[in-house]
């Protein structure tokens, strides 16, 4: 029995000595080999301290294995990164000038359906945390598995018609969800895949343009079904309402246009010219709001979201303000405004001050989409004035007119994601608060109406 213990002990340490050897760490190794031979060959004499030896032994073998698992994802994340960036752009040289179908409004077209189940390797099911997405999508994906599959090789595949990119906290949801109750849109799986801006950009496990065009077959389906039964052009339409694609990522310097460049400070290739590059007939919507309010409000949910406690928030708020204004302002001395504004380290948690330089990220996609591709919306006007101004936008996007019925149907919707019923017991800002505020942004908001030529986006100042 010993000798069989013996050799059984034997393969141990072989197997221990080679896991360390490829895990380049040879700490101990004599330590090992001994602490397996005393068990084995003297089982009656230094018992504990063999026991006491082994389980030392097993806590560093364990090492070893986090060691060798975590060498071994990092190669095969670098790998799927290498592979993911190219089949990212691979993707967008392919579709880049394709001719979409012409009996689409939708910029859609047929390819080549792929043998079993497409998603089951895609990244928004298997990687990314945003649930908003995510749980549509596995309850999709769910039932598309159930459902008995048709014999067909070819499937439509479409890109979005329009971007709803912006600003966050500026009533993006409400007014992505009233689009959506058009009968001439197509319903999909969530607002917000946020592709554009960072998951397309991720350090580690980008994820490619084929997986965030899985998100839109559930409506590409609605559209093609929607052509087969009148025979005719089809006008119907969806969107992507993710609010960061406007201020691009905060990871630019990740994304496969900007990864190669010498400079670093700013990026020289933005997420409106990767957009215009694939899809230049896209249509663009910016809801702006008071930036002052914004970010206030920005404040709140962020707290609110991650459950951070909140004694004395408009105070916390108040301080934060001014060490962030202090912040930018000595960026300014030593940079470019447009490189401050892309620099995320200007970002506290919950106090994103640099988001309200509307002017600056607008100037980036103007200089790629004409002007009447962009239709920017005030935030306290749509809310004033909604029916007029669901009316502007869905003249913009060429939708059918609505009758009175459907109009005040869509209008008479509760506001969606609006203030958390507890942060509105915090009430409003302080005055100082506001002063300050006011007071840095206003040369900016002038700004952005020189920018846009339209004298009704601006914003009443409490500085004057």
């Amino acid at each position: 029995m010993v000798p069989e213990m013996e050799r059984l002990a034997r393969q141990s340490w072989t197997c221990v000595k080679s896991l360390a050897f490829k895990c380049k760490f040879y700490a101990y190794p004599k330590f090992f080999q001994g602490c397996f031979m005393d068990l084995v060959r003297r089982p009656s004499r230094r018992v504990r301290k063999s026991l006491k030896r082994l389980w030392i032994g097993i806590f560093f073998s364990t090492l070893l294995i986090m060691c060798c698992v975590y060498i071994m994802n990092k190669r095969f994340y670098e790998n799927m990164r290498a592979e993911f960036v190219y089949n990212s752009k691979g993707l967008a040289q392919h579709y880049q000038g394709a001719h979409f179908l012409p009996n689409f409004k939708s910029p859609c077209w047929y390819e080549e359906a792929p043998s079993g189940d497409p998603y089951k390797n895609n990244l928004y099911l298997n990687v990314t945390d945003w649930h908003y997405i995510v749980d549509p999508f596995k309850k999709w994906h769910d039932d598309w598995l159930r459902r008995p599959q048709p014999r067909n090789r070819w499937r439509l595949r479409c890109l979005p018609y329009f971007y709803l990119i912006g600003q966050s906290k500026c009533g993006t949801s409400d007014l992505f969800k009233r689009i959506q109750n058009h009968p001439d849109v197509a319903q999909t799986l969530g607002k917000a895949p946020r592709y554009w801006a960072r998951y397309r950009c991720d350090k580690h496990r980008p994820i490619s343009l084929n997986d965030y065009l899985d998100l839109f077959d559930g409506a590409a389906e609605t559209i093609e079904s929607a052509q087969l039964a009148s025979g005719a052009t089809n006008y119907m339409i969806f969107g992507d309402g993710s609010t960061g694609t406007l201020s691009g990522s905060t990871n630019w310097e990740h994304c496969p246009e900007n990864r190669d460049r010498d400079t670093q400070d700013e990026p020289q290739t933005t997420v409106s010219q990767v957009i215009y590059k694939l899809q230049p007939f896209a249509k663009i919507i910016v809801i702006l709001r008071n930036p002052t309010d914004r970010l206030y409000s920005g404040y709140l949910f962020y707290r609110s979201l991650y459950r951070i406690p909140q004694q004395n928030p408009k105070d916390d708020f108040h301080n934060k303000v001014v060490t962030s204004i202090e912040s930018f302002k000595k960026c300014i001395n030593l940079h470019t405004l447009r490189t401050c504004v892309y620099d995320k380290h200007q970002d506290m948690f919950d106090v994103r001050i640099r988001h309200g330089f509307y002017h600056v990220f607008l100037a980036d996609w103007l200089k790629v989409f004409p002007r009447d591709q962009i239709l920017v919306v005030k935030m306290e006007d749509y809310h004033d004035r909604m029916k007029e101004n669901l009316r502007r936008v869905f003249r913009f996007l060429g939708l059918g007119n609505l009758n009175a019925t459907a109009e005040d149907t869509i209008v008479s919707q509760g506001i969606s994601n609006k203030r958390y019923k507890k942060d509105r017991t915090f009430g409003e800002m302080l005055n100082e608060t506001r002063w300050v505020l006011d007071e840095f942004y206003h040369s900016h908001n002038v700004a952005l109406s020189k920018l846009l030529k339209d004298s009704t986006i601006s914003w009443k100042s409490t500085w004057h």
